[in-house]
C-alpha cells in the first residue's frame, strides 16, 4: 500500500557536506523529478542542485571493499536524478573525522546520460542540497521484542535497539503532515505530532526491507 500511495522525497540521516567545486557558489541548476516514479500521472516536483550538497556519510568510504560502488577517494558516482560526481579531495577536522569532500560534478551526465569517456558508472546515491534541505530530528522504530514470539523465559525479552534517535538529519523542505513519505533509500516516515516549524520530527513508519524476516531465516 504505501509503496503505491507514498509520494517520493529524499532525506539524509547522517550528513556528509559536499562542495561541487566546478560550480559556482550562487549557481542553482533546477531538476525536475517524479513525485511517484511507477505512476507519471502524479507529476514532478523540483530539487536544485548547487555548490553545496549533502550526501550518507556511509555513502562514501577512504578504502572500500571490492565491490562497493558508492563514492571513494579519485572515484566516481551518480546522484539520483542529477549528475555523476567524482571525488577530488577528503577534508578531516583536527581529530581525523572526514568533515567534507571536495568534487567536481560532469555536466554532461544529466537526464542518466553516461560520462563523456564511455566508462559506466554503477553506483547511484541519495543527496539533498543545502537549499532544499531543513534539520530534522528522525526516530527509527523497529520492534519491541528481540525475537518474534514472546518468550516467559527470557529475562531480558526487549529490543534495545528499538528505537534510535537521531537528532541531526537533513530533510527535505515542506514536508506536510498528512502525508507519509518514502524517503528514497530509507523507508517510509511521517512526521510526529512533536514537530514545530522550527523543530521537525519525523518517524519511521516501515522499513523498505523486513530486516527482522532475513534475520529469522538466518536463524533456521
Amino acid at each position: 500500500y504505501l509503496n503505491n500511495s507514498a509520494p517520493r522525497t529524499m532525506a539524509v540521516l547522517k550528513p556528509l557536506k559536499v562542495t561541487i567545486k566546478n560550480l559556482a557558489s550562487d549557481r542553482q541548476l533546477a531538476i525536475e523529478v517524479p513525485i511517484h516514479p511507477q505512476d507519471a500521472s502524479r507529476g514532478t516536483r523540483t530539487v536544485h542542485f548547487s555548490n553545496t550538497i549533502y550526501i550518507e556519510r556511509d555513502d562514501f568510504l577512504i578504502d572500500p571493499p571490492k565491490k562497493f560502488f558508492r563514492l571513494k577517494p579519485q572515484g566516481r558516482v551518480r546522484l539520483r536524478y542529477a549528475f555523476v560526481i567524482t571525488c577530488e579531495e577528503v577534508i578531516r577536522d583536527n581529530d581525523g573525522t572526514i568533515v567534507e569532500l571536495i568534487c567536481t560534478y560532469d555536466p554532461a551526465t544529466a537526464k542518466g546520460k553516461a560520462p563523456s569517456d564511455g566508462k559506466k558508472v554503477k553506483g547511484i546515491i541519495h543527496w539533498l542540497s543545502q537549499q532544499d534541505s531543513q534539520p530534522a530530528e528522525i526516530r527509527i522504530y523497529d520492534r519491541l521484542l528481540r525475537t518474534a514470539s514472546w518468550d516467559k523465559d527470557d529475562d531480558s525479552p526487549l529490543n534495545p535497539q528499538s528505537l534510535e534517535v537521531i537528532a541531526d538529519a537533513l530533510v527535505t523542505r515542506g514536508l506536510t503532515p498528512e502525508v507519509c513519505y518514502q524517503f528514497e533509500r530509507l523507508g517510509y516516515f511521517g512526521l510526529d505530532k512533536d514537530s514545530a516549524a522550527d523543530s521537525i520530527v519525523i518517524n519511521r513508519v516501515a522499513a523498505l526491507r523486513d530486516t527482522w524476516a532475513r534475520i529469522t531465516l538466518e536463524s533456521l
